[in-house]
């Protein structure tokens, strides 16, 4: 359990309930389901022919990310990092690989993907991220475990800005699976946050602070994509506001956020 004050400077995410940026919310299109049909035109103003071949983790983790640098370039910048928090890791594209191994013609394509860092790979190299990286891929909790950590990388002075990005992928044929483990929300989302240490000039700037537990509470019965959902609904309407989840307790996890600073 960690206390941390830090600048909101953009964010992004990727939601069933549709998409959101410091521009506002959208929702999804008549002919789409939700965040597994996400389309390249939706998050870039410009061509990028990588985006469909993405896996599902990959693809969901480049568009939240993507939608909070929109207005907010961290290009070349040797203090701005990554932290991505995968909860399934890359479950669904390790199964679809061992399929392939299992008739016989293992996929190149699909096995590029078998790490959870290829989704980091993506946003740092698209978006010219040069800064410290980091992946956390385990069950529950690795959601609060990747904001823990970029605010950890803020506090030592590690990087001066974090595009945290936490991200809930496990494809419609692997819910069953007794690997996804607890946790796993009941439908996919990516939520982006861009975590500075100071006030950016360029953008407006909400002040978090409160604490973010490591460990999901084992009575929950929410799993945090909620938590997340809701701290992006007050940031897309710019309102103050504290958001917990979990216990009310020394144990819970809460954030307190503050008007446009």
């Amino acid at each position: 359990m960690n206390t941390f004050e830090t600048f909101c400077l953009s964010f992004g995410a990727v939601h069933t309930s549709g998409l959101y940026s410091p521009e506002g919310h959208r929702g999804w299109e008549k002919n789409q389901s939700g965040p597994d049909d996400v389309t390249r035109g939706q998050i870039l103003d410009h061509l990028h022919t990588g985006f469909g071949k993405m896996s599902l983790p990959d693809r969901l983790s480049f568009s939240s990310a993507s939608l909070a640098l929109r207005s907010l370039s961290l290009e070349n910048d040797p203090n701005a990092g990554i932290v991505i928090g995968l909860p399934s890791g890359s479950l669904s594209t390790d199964m679809r690989y061992v399929e392939s191994l299992r008739e016989g013609y293992p996929s190149p394509a699909v096995f590029s993907s078998t790490l959870p860092s290829s989704a980091l790979a993506e946003i740092a190299i698209f978006h010219k991220l040069k800064g410290t990286c980091r992946v956390i891929g385990e069950r529950g909790d690795s959601g609060l475990g990747a904001i823990d950590h970029a605010c950890r990388l803020l506090r030592i002075g590690k990087l001066q800005r974090v595009v945290a990005v936490i991200t809930y992928a496990v494809e419609k044929q692997d819910r069953g699976s007794s690997l996804t483990g607890t946790g796993t929300p009941p439908a996919n989302a990516s939520f982006g946050f861009v975590l500075g240490k100071k006030p950016h000039p360029a953008t407006p700037t909400t002040l978090l602070e409160g604490t973010w537990g490591c460990k999901r509470a084992q009575d929950s019965p929410e799993t945090d994509d909620v938590y997340f959902h809701e701290v992006i609904q007050l940031l897309t309407k710019r309102k103050s506001g504290s958001v917990r989840w979990g216990p009310h307790d020394s144990n819970g996890v809460a954030v307190e956020i503050k008007k446009d600073v």
